[in-house]
C-alpha cells in the first residue's frame, strides 16, 4: 500500500488496507518509508517530523500495518523522523525509542505539537525511534524477539 502525505491526512480514520494505491515521484527533499510487519498480529504506529517552523512539529496516526505485510509512506519529508509502533492487545509488543518524547492518544491523531507540551488527560508520554531520513527510501522492519 501506498500512500502520499495528503493521502494521510486523509485516511487517517481508514485502515491503510483501505486505501487506493498512490505512486508519488520523489524529490530531493522527500522519502519514501517502507514499514514490514514482520509479526502475526496487526501493528499499529505513529509518526511525527519538523513541520516547517521552529520547534513545532506534526504527528500522526494510528497507521495499521497488517501482519506479514509491507506498507509504504510516500513523500515525507527528508530529515529527523520518530516513529512508535505497538501491537494490538494488552500483552501486544511495543517498538519505541528514547530520542524524542511525545505525548499520544488511543484515538487517531492528525495534529501540529510542540516539544515538551504537557499531556492531556488521556494522553500517554511515548518514547519515539529516531530514523535520520537522507535516502530517496528508507525501510523499517518490526519483528519480534
Amino acid at each position: 500500500m501506498r500512500c502520499s502525505l495528503a493521502i494521510m491526512v486523509a485516511g487517517i480514520l481508514l485502515s491503510l488496507g483501505a486505501g487506493t494505491a498512490v505512486h508519488a515521484q520523489n524529490t530531493d527533499s522527500t522519502f519514501n518509508l517502507t514499514i514490514c510487519n514482520k509479526t502475526s498480529t496487526l501493528v499499529r504506529m505513529m509518526f511525527f517530523h519538523p513541520e516547517g517552523v521552529k520547534d513545532m512539529w506534526m504527528l500522526s496516526g494510528w497507521y495499521q500495518i497488517k501482519p506479514s505485510s509491507c506498507s509504504t509512506f510516500e513523500q515525507l519529508p527528508r530529515g529527523y523522523f520518530y516513529w512508535f509502533a505497538k501491537q494490538d492487545g494488552e500483552m501486544g509488543l511495543v517498538w519505541e525509542g528514547t530520542k524524542r518524547h511525545l505525548c499520544t492518544s488511543t484515538r487517531a491523531t492528525w495534529r501540529k505539537v510542540f516539544p515538551n507540551e504537557q499531556c492531556l488527560v488521556g494522553e500517554t508520554n511515548r518514547g519515539f525511534s529516531e530514523l535520520l531520513a537522507k535516502s530517496p527510501s528508507e525501510s523499517i522492519n518490526l519483528a519480534g524477539p
